[in-house]
């Protein structure tokens, strides 16, 4: 989370209230792009292509929240999210992972990695949207 804002302290005069921002991880670039451009007329987006980079992101830059595909190659959704949970500057972002596996288990591992909600593919961009907004809501 960023700790230099404080949503309790109204924004200066002239000056609008800081924007969420939100670390997109997918490792299709078609995905990022849309992705992007769906959300960031309501939010600072940053991207990462691969869970390396999104772990040097998100340690740099402490998002607000980490939308994270699952299927990656190299380094993949639930190892990004396991290491995100286990490093003290990242542990309380939420983490909403993004999967097309019909898998049976995939809310439960999610939940065991410490993912605030999954988002199974393909699916609309309001459910996005909802699914940021309920989780600043819940952990800023």
């Amino acid at each position: 989370m960023n700790d230099d804002r404080d949503s309790d302290v109204p924004a200066a005069a002239g000056t609008a209230p800081a924007r969420a921002t939100v670390l997109i991880v997918d490792d299709i670039a078609d995905h990022l792009r849309l992705y992007e451009m769906a959300l960031s007329d309501r939010y600072e987006v940053l991207r990462a292509s691969n869970g390396f980079d999104a772990l040097k992101i998100a340690g740099a830059s402490r998002p607000d929240v980490v939308l994270l595909d699952v299927m990656m190659p190299g380094l993949d959704g639930w190892a990004v999210c396991e290491r995100l949970k286990s490093q003290p500057a990242t542990a309380q972002t939420p983490v909403i992972l993004m999967t097309a596996s019909a898998a049976p288990d995939v809310a439960a591992r999610a939940k065991q990695v410490g993912a605030v909600a999954v988002l199974r593919k393909p699916y609309v961009v309001e459910h996005l949207s909802r699914a940021i907004e309920t989780a600043l809501r819940r952990y800023r």
